[in-house]
């Protein structure tokens, strides 16, 4: 199937571009919206979520690991579709046990959330916020000797419960999407093999140790529903997620990669998609990230520092051309050091001086094989 082909992509959740716009010279092998929506049907939360917290992973039931007057705190994660169908069916779970939803539970959402704090009914909700010290606690210091503090509703809770993404891009766990700012800023900068142990040792700290994962398939379906152990959860959503994102494509002189969630508009996940599309692009080829960003990159960022991605980052571009569509004003993407696509036009234009385009949906998901026959791309 031609590019032309594609019906549509999306960047942003009500952001769509047609195919007319990108049809010109597209050689390179698509997948369209119908297909995938097709192909990764959600499964049945309700059903699936039920399952899972009677039979859980290497874990007691629910039943028994919580108990009438437990105070509980919902920890939700960034990147999960269905967010408040899978948390209001865990919040009716835990009511059937004897807990008082308004009086014990707490549901704890990231700060840069797009979800309302009326979507639990009665139950009280509650936005992380990184840098208000008094909506914060003192967790314990990290090796180093740095302090490391946690959202303070989750810290005097008696049972915490994180939602989390099993896309294995998204970093949705309660380190650090619940930390203080100089932690997040930490953990940025830890290496890959770093990441896994010090987002483990948090959550031993705090004594969060079940958890439910949530496994995204393409146009925000649910494809896998785990809970049990924390650490097996993890591995089990992590492994099912990549059999889920991997995708083998033949190189493109122009990659557009997009973010279709509002969850994903966020600079981690663009960098994600930058080094996704690197690989599927060839030498002297360019990039499109389609995003609906509003927020500049963080300064220290810029140069190469400040992230584990930066440095690579900083790389790409100074080997090749990464145009950003984004909310963002264009001299500003012009100072993080991307050429500014404004309009569909505009890409239009753009797109149709390139002899081939591979479209990467939800680029920063994406594991990439690049092969020399025709490909598939999500």
């Amino acid at each position: 199937m031609s590019l032309a082909q594609v019906k549509s992509f999306k960047y942003g959740d009500y952001e769509v571009c047609r195919s007319d716009l990108v049809q010109a010279n597209a050689e390179k092998d698509g997948l369209d919206n119908e297909q995938t929506t097709g192909s990764f049907k959600s499964i049945e939360i309700d059903t699936h979520l039920r399952c899972g917290l009677d039979q859980p992973v290497d874990f007691p039931p629910i039943r028994r690991a919580i108990i009438p007057g437990d105070t509980i705190a919902i920890a939700v994660g960034r990147g999960i579709p269905s967010t408040a169908h899978v948390v209001n069916e865990l919040i009716a779970a835990v009511a059937d046990i004897g807990v008082i939803p308004q009086d014990d539970i707490v549901v704890v959402l990231p700060d840069d959330t797009s979800i309302s704090t009326s979507a639990f009914g009665e139950v009280k909700t509650v936005i992380h916020d990184a840098q208000n010290r008094s909506g914060l606690a003192y967790l314990k210091a990290s090796p180093a000797a740095e302090p490391i503090y946690i959202n303070r509703c989750l810290f005097d809770a008696d049972v915490v419960i994180p939602i989390i993404s099993g896309d294995g891009a998204t970093q949705s766990d309660v380190c650090p999407s619940f930390c203080d700012k100089q932690t997040i800023d930490r953990f940025n900068t830890l290496s890959q093999p770093e990441v896994r142990p010090f987002m483990d040792d948090v959550c031993d700290w705090l004594g969060v140790f079940w958890t439910i994962a949530v496994v995204a398939g393409p146009s925000q379906s649910i494809q896998h529903i785990f809970v049990g152990d924390r650490r097996k959860v993890a591995r089990l959503a992590s492994e099912a997620g990549k059999r889920i994102w991997n995708v083998s494509v033949e190189p493109a002189e122009l990659i557009i990669a997009t973010l279709e969630s509002s969850d994903d508009q966020t600079w981690e996940s663009a960098l994600r998609s930058i080094v996704a599309a690197d690989r599927a692009c060839v030498d002297d080829g360019a990039i499109v990230l389609g995003t609906r960003i509003s927020k500049t990159m963080p300064t220290d960022w810029l140069d190469g520092s400040g992230h584990r991605f930066a440095e690579t980052l900083h790389d790409i571009l100074q080997r090749r051309h990464v145009y950003l569509i984004s909310n963002l004003p264009a001299e500003v993407a012009e100072n993080c050091g991307f050429a500014s696509i404004q309009s569909n036009e505009q890409l239009n234009r753009f797109v149709a001086k390139f002899r081939s385009v591979l479209v990467l949906r939800d680029a920063h998901k994406l594991n990439v094989h690049v092969i020399s026959t025709s490909a598939t791309a999500l």
